[in-house]
């Protein structure tokens, strides 16, 4: 699939990525204000289907070409943006990027996401990019990097 062909996919159903059923605890699908399919059109709110008991909504904020923005909403342990964006790196390779900025929302939030939150995230957007490598019909490999800044006193 080429990028435009993936970024088409996300924006009609981003749920074919989240399919993580080889982890199913790990499987966070989005579900529309209506209990539907989630719409990719600014203002839309997504309610999230998460881990254990969280299952916090995001406003979609931004929607381009080849990309899917989103806010966390009020109730969020994440208290941020997220954007889903891919992009065709050449006739062949087509690169899928998850761009998370947050910050906890509350310090019990930030005790939660110490330990276990942040290995739970990870292992979340981890199976959604093996989803979308499975969707696409492509092969490669998943990376993460996080990077934790403290807030300024």
């Amino acid at each position: 699939m080429t990028a435009a062909e993936i970024a088409a996919a996300m924006k009609n159903n981003i749920n074919i990525f989240s399919d993580t059923s080889k982890v199913p605890w790990f499987n966070s699908p989005f579900t529309g204000e209506d209990g539907g399919v989630p719409q990719a059109k600014v203002g839309a709110v997504w309610n999230i289907d998460g881990p254990l008991l969280f299952n916090p909504s995001v406003k979609v904020t931004g929607v381009g070409d080849l990309s899917v923005a989103l806010s966390a909403m009020k109730g969020h342990p994440e208290a941020g943006f997220i954007t889903f964006s891919v992009s065709q790196a050449g006739y062949v390779r087509v690169v899928f990027t998850i761009d998370s900025t947050f910050q906890a929302a509350s310090g019990l939030d930030r005790a939660a996401y110490v330990f276990p939150g942040s290995q739970i995230q990870t292992r979340i957007w981890m199976n959604f990019l093996d989803a979308v490598i499975r969707h696409s019909g492509g092969t490669g490999k998943t990376s993460n990097t996080t990077t934790v800044v403290e807030p300024k006193p």
